[in-house]
């Protein structure tokens, strides 16, 4: 309380005084930041970059004033901001400097809590490297970072929430505590815990209440990270749940979970319960292809298909639906003169009269679910007929 008191009255007289030098400033500012005191500290480094000195970014002074600013835009959820001062200063960092350190530590943060984790290990890896050589908080900030990203990516177990009840009570006191103190990032980090512990208690309304504020956060910041756990946790239709496993360098945890719910994957543990809490019925994966993800479905009991990002009802146009419906009963693939007597109830094949017909059929099926349907992806032209590709997933049963 007294070193805060202290710097307080000192940022006070600092304003009130024409500084020369931008030290002063920039000294009381970095105490303020390590103070939480952020708004008192954006005002200081403000007249430390209105100063001729702090200007310009190819001087010691200007850059620190802007690396504690980064700091300050990350503690206050401004990913944009904090990405824009990383941007002006990355020039300056191709070599180890004091600042890099604690530039990339706020880089790294920041990508972590957006989502953008695709290279981000070589980052750490500088990061990790610069701060042996640093000061102990350097090291302790950059081994938290390590620790964050394995912990996100699974390669770390993410310790079980024990009792229900006791979990609850610490995971709400950390969001009111993040929020309290106006810390969007814990905020948000705090309420994904908070819906992963109201899954595991069956708690479904309060689970999709906070999975919703946390989408509604997510989005105030700028972190599609947290927008896609908070969809999972909703959760949503099948078609989207293809995209979210497809994005592991958004939110690994969201991907892992989005492959658990459409029966693939390889969950951890935690993982697998907070799914197994949702009570969602998977699909069974019929035709497996590399990549896993994103893949395609048929959804047997509303007589739909879902892809990536849409669903196209069949309801309607049960004759198209019974093609597909062949195909997943033959194995994934079918003749034309199985098709033919299956889907048309034909006794005999006779490929001069029932060729064209199957061949607008499957043209018409082919329009309505490829995305380009001249150069089908999902329904093949076989030597002797038609063949389904994967991966596609079937959910519910079909009539016998």
């Amino acid at each position: 309380a007294g070193a805060e008191t202290e710097a307080l009255e000192l940022a006070r007289e600092l304003r009130s005084t024409p500084a020369s030098t931008p030290e002063p400033l920039e000294d009381t500012a970095a105490a303020l930041v390590e103070l939480k005191r952020g708004p008192a500290a954006q005002e200081l480094l403000g007249l430390v970059l209105a100063m001729p000195r702090g200007a310009r970014t190819s001087l010691a002074a200007a850059r620190r004033a802007l690396a504690l600013s980064a700091r300050l835009h990350l503690d206050a959820g401004r990913l944009a901001e904090a990405r824009a001062v990383y941007d002006e200063l990355a020039p300056y960092l191709r070599s180890a400097t004091v600042l890099r350190p604690q530039v990339l530590a706020v880089e790294v943060a920041r990508r972590l809590a957006a989502g953008e984790l695709e290279g981000l290990d070589a980052q750490l890896k500088v990061l990790v490297h610069d701060a042996k050589s640093g000061d102990v908080r350097s090291q302790r900030e950059a081994a938290r970072l390590e620790t964050a990203l394995a912990q996100l990516e699974g390669r770390l177990p993410v310790a079980p929430p024990g009792e229900v009840t006791g979990a609850i009570e610490a995971a709400t006191r950390g969001w009111q505590g993040a929020r309290a103190a106006n810390q969007p990032v814990l905020e948000a980090e705090a309420l994904a815990r908070l819906a992963d512990v109201y899954a595991l208690g069956g708690r479904d309304a309060e689970r999709r209440q906070t999975a919703a504020a946390l989408d509604a956060l997510a989005s105030h910041i700028g972190s599609t990270r947290w927008h896609h756990e908070a969809e999972v946790m909703q959760p949503v239709g099948l078609e989207r749940l293809e995209q979210l496993a497809a994005a592991p360098f958004v939110s690994p945890v969201a991907a892992r979970r989005a492959q658990a719910l459409l029966g693939s994957g390889k969950p951890n543990p935690h993982d697998a319960a907070v799914v197994k809490a949702l009570g969602v019925v998977a699909p069974r994966l019929v035709l497996e292809a590399q990549p896993a993800f994103p893949g395609w479905g048929i959804d047997a009991g509303t007589k739909s298909v879902w892809l990536p990002g849409r669903r196209v009802e069949f309801e309607s146009r049960p004759l198209l639906f019974s093609v597909l419906e062949q195909l997943v009963k033959h194995g994934g693939a079918a003749s034309k003169e199985v098709l033919v007597i299956a889907v048309w109830a034909e006794r005999e094949y006779h490929s001069g009269r029932h060729d064209p017909r199957l061949q607008m059929t499957m043209r018409k099926l082919r329009e309505a679910i490829e995305d380009d349907a001249s150069a089908p992806a999902r329904i093949l032209t076989t030597a002797d007929g038609y063949a389904l590709a994967g991966p596609l997933r079937v959910l519910g049963d079909f009539a016998q």
